[in-house]
């Protein structure tokens, strides 16, 4: 399939798809590492001179918390990670 991340969201809201809450933001620990927020959890160290801190933050795709990154985020329905995901510019 050729559809972006907008486009998945964009028919979501078209269509009032209802989605569990886990695809919205939530609080989180979160760990910077590497460019990326990832979601502190049992299976994630915290390496010399990190720092582990709660942000508001949203799961593009929902998998496995180890090696998917999150994305600081207030966005709580389809029109607003739209809004999101159209204004951000890295994919």
């Amino acid at each position: 399939s050729n559809w972006t991340e907008l486009d998945i969201w964009q028919y979501i809201e078209k269509e009032r798809i209802d989605l569990p809450g886990i695809y919205y933001a939530h609080r989180r620990e979160v760990v910077p590492r590497d460019g990326m927020l990832l979601a502190r959890t049992r299976f994630l160290e915290l390496r010399a001179g990190e720092e582990s801190y709660e942000a508001l933050v949203r799961f593009r795709t929902v998998g496995d918390a180890t090696c998917t990154g999150c994305v600081e985020s207030s966005a709580e329905t389809p029109a607003a990670v739209v809004e999101e995901v159209a204004a951000s510019r890295i994919t």
